[in-house]
């Protein structure tokens, strides 16, 4: 049993918070949006969507170390999170190393990312 359950949080809940997280990261509210996921991300370890959106947040403020341990965190507990694997391979590709561009071809294997607005900035990431 994670925090959220030990607190009676259902997913519901969890799922308005994020969307709090998601809005304050709209209004380039870094540190409120921060604050959000990194507060999912304790209430509920094991989710590893919340460690993607940790992720991305930290990517979105220009926190690249910050978001590849998230993305990282994220591929731990779900090797298959598609966004996860093409964020964390921009950012690789952003360092030079090869595997990123390994890890964005994995993402873009999974048609309904690859159909995503997120799917075809990776395409257009691989075609530069």
């Amino acid at each position: 049993m994670n925090f959220a359950q030990q607190l009676g949080l259902t997913a519901e809940e969890a799922g308005s918070i994020a969307q709090v997280g998601v809005d304050l990261l709209g209004a380039e509210d870094f540190e409120g949006a921060l604050a959000v996921f990194e507060g999912l991300t304790t209430l509920n370890p094991d989710d590893p969507s919340m460690w993607a959106a940790l992720g991305f947040v930290h990517r979105t403020a220009g926190n690249f170390a910050k978001a590849e341990e998230s993305f990282q965190e994220c591929l731990r507990k779900d090797p298959t999170h598609s966004a996860a694997q093409a964020w964390l391979g921009e950012l690789q590709i952003r360092k030079g190393q090869p595997s990123g561009r390994e890890l964005v071809r994995k993402a873009l294997a999974d048609p309904s990312f690859a159909q995503s607005d997120a799917g075809m900035q990776a395409k257009a990431l691989l075609n530069q």
